[in-house]
């Protein structure tokens, strides 16, 4: 007995010593992460070579969810001081010397820096409040979705670099391509500025610097997506990071957006010709555009309105084409030296497309997407039009577009390459299909979805509405309702099959009762995001978001039942405070829905969905401005709290 205590006694005190040495490992790795000179704030080189070289941090003793977060919060740090860093080249490098050295007028050199100095201070407040999560917190960090939503008012600087993008970039063009007095002695400072900083050309280039911002908003959508995806569903930072993701990634497409409709500037500038008075470029959305090779059969009668000749054998000539989301645009190229036209994503601003940069283009035909069909198999093509082709004439992937409806014979389209075909095929075929599908639910008006057919009991909401709401009341209890995401191809075969099928209760209700909840869940979110006016209408957003700011409680939940609950059905007239009337189906359905969503936050026990939790998840898809701009994106939070307010006062 005395020997087997002896080697009890041993045991534990071997034991013990190991435990302390782990214990001693552990606190010296996270004095050393609390510190600006640790690993976690290092530059990503720097970090590299360190975890290539063995050794281990605090991090590497952490369980997950914990080890995941922190390694993707990392990559946000590092991300963040990176940005930082090409802020201050932008600023340092560039625009200080510039302006000290009053090389340009101060207006152009606005035009081209706009508001960075604002953003770069953003961005060093926003890197502090991550070094304070460091600190106070470290290893286990929380709190990152609430940073991004204190931070939120702060972005709005981007609503005015955004809006200055284009001039930069125009005004950038200029002073490196145009070559005058001014405009060389601008490119022979900035090399002695990049040589003076001591780096390379690429690493300093100042067309790729000035559109970093552009890119940066989106780089958080993506680390919060991650971040939300590792993060339970009862973590306390879950509902902060949902709502902070989804507000980036408004902000993010409405920086797309914008610099979407200073393309279709550009696009109205460069069309010439006969236009219909209802024809509004900036209305629309430009799918594709590029060059082809059109062809029109012999004897033609549009052969002369296309290229202003008669030939005897059937001409090919080169046009330009803009594929708009309802129209396609033919048009004759008409050199223009002085004309300058851009042509870039918002990924890299490269300034003027050369293609484009002396030509502008005369409108010469208009086909209307909703009356056409393509034919994309060359054998096929070949087979029904290549007998009226002359036989010397030759032509790659040809594709055919007719108008059934007229007696015109079909336009054979030729692309310069493989991608700029499959380009082409894929946006029209996705475009006549949805225009021409009479079947269509998902992005049709409120108002025509019930005059297809409302509930009986319920009138005003649409049976659509009813079929997918009684097909989930069995799953309340399901965790995660209305949070958890599906597969995309199963949501995509959800919306054909629907689409597909006659639109009454039996059908749909057939069609539904083959997907499991969470398809059925994210299918109706994306028919409410889908929404051209959305649930809450475009005339009560202000009021409503104006409603927020009174305090929580009777008098703001009082308020909200005043502006949404007017009785016109017609949707005209006046309610209180000012705010147009509710339409009847948006009112009834609304009412529908909250009802449903209050029954699903009272099994909050077990589904972990409360009022908070759908509000979050819903509130996007429910309510926003009729123009979203990238302040209204980054007031999502308001706009979340209307929701959840509704909800658990239905």
């Amino acid at each position: 007995k005395d020997v087997q205590r002896k080697i009890v006694r041993t045991q534990s005190v071997v034991r013990g010593f190991l435990a302390r040495l782990s214990m001693r490992r552990m606190s010296r790795d996270a004095q050393l992460s609390s510190v600006s000179s640790s690993s976690i704030f290092t530059s990503p080189a720097t970090a590299s070579s360190s975890s290539s070289s063995g050794s281990k941090d605090i991090n590497d003793y952490l369980p997950e969810p914990h080890h995941s977060r922190n390694v993707i919060f990392r990559e946000l740090v590092r991300s963040e001081q990176a940005y930082i860093h090409n802020l201050h080249i932008l600023i340092n490098t560039y625009l200080v010397p510039i302006r000290s050295m009053t090389l340009l007028p101060q207006e152009m050199i606005k035009n081209i820096f706009s508001n960075v100095e604002v953003l770069a201070r953003v961005h060093s407040l926003l890197l502090e409040k991550f070094q304070g999560l460091i600190l106070d917190q470290w290893p286990m960090v929380d709190n990152i979705g609430s940073v991004f939503l204190s931070i939120a008012p702060d972005m709005r600087v981007y609503s005015e670099y955004t809006a200055n993008f284009r001039t930069a970039q125009t005004t950038l063009d200029d002073l490196m391509h145009n070559q005058n007095y001014q405009n060389m002695k601008f490119q022979e400072k900035c090399k002695g500025l990049v040589a003076s900083a001591g780096a390379e050309d690429d690493a300093l280039d100042l067309v790729d610097l000035i559109s970093l911002p552009l890119n940066q908003i989106g780089r958080y959508s993506y680390e919060l997506e991650r971040l939300s995806k590792v993060t339970p569903g009862t973590h306390p930072d879950r509902d902060a990071l949902v709502s902070a993701c989804t507000m980036m990634k408004d902000t993010y497409a409405l920086i797309a957006q914008h610099m979407t409709k200073k393309d279709l500037e550009d696009i109205k500038k460069c069309l010439i010709g006969r236009l219909p008075s209802d024809f509004d470029v900036l209305s629309k959305n430009i799918l594709c555009r590029g060059v082809v090779n059109i062809i029109i059969l012999a004897n033609d009668k549009r052969t002369k309105l296309l290229f202003d000749t008669q030939p005897s054998s059937p001409p090919r000539k080169e046009m330009a084409y803009y594929l708009f989301n309802d129209v396609l645009l033919l048009c004759k190229i008409i050199p223009l030296s002085s004309f300058k036209y851009h042509h870039h994503n918002i990924i890299r601003g490269g300034g003027v497309d050369k293609q484009h940069q002396s030509q502008q283009h005369k409108v010469k035909m208009i086909i209307s997407l909703k009356e056409c069909e393509i034919v994309t198999e060359p054998s096929r093509v070949v087979y029904l039009y290549g007998s009226r082709i002359a036989p010397d004439l030759s032509f790659c992937d040809p594709i055919a577009i007719t108008v059934p409806k007229t007696s015109q014979a079909p336009i054979i389209l030729s692309f310069p390459s493989l991608s700029a075909r499959k380009e082409f095929i894929k946006h029209i075929q996705s475009r006549i299909s949805d225009l021409q599908t009479s079947t269509k639910v998902f992005g049709v008006l409120l108002e025509d979805l019930a005059r297809r057919g409302t509930s009986k009991d319920h009138p005003g909401v649409p049976i659509i509405f009813e079929c997918l709401v009684s097909s989930l009341e069995p799953h309340l209890d399901s965790e995660g309702l209305f949070r958890l995401s599906c597969r995309t191809e199963d949501q995509a075969q959800f919306i054909h099959d629907i689409e597909g099928a006659t639109y009454n209760h039996a059908n749909l209700n057939a069609i539904i009762s083959k997907y499991e909840k969470h398809v059925i869940c994210n299918a109706l979110k994306t028919l409410l995001r889908r929404l051209p006016v959305p649930l809450i209408p475009f005339a009560q957003y202000s009021h409503i978001i104006a409603a927020v700011d009174l305090p929580k409680g009777p008098l703001r939940t009082n308020r909200l039942a005043d502006i949404l609950a007017s009785n016109n059905n017609s949707g005209g007239g006046g309610a209180t405070g000012g705010a147009a009337s509710v339409p009847f189906p948006y009112r009834e359905t609304l009412r529908y829905l909250s009802c449903f969503w209050f029954r699903v936050a009272q099994h909050a026990s077990r589904n972990l969905m409360t009022c908070t939790n759908l509000s979050i998840v819903l509130g996007p898809n429910l309510i926003r401005p009729r123009v979203e701009t990238i302040e209204t994106a980054l007031s999502l939070p308001k706009g979340n709290a209307v929701i959840e307010d509704i909800i658990a006062n239905h």
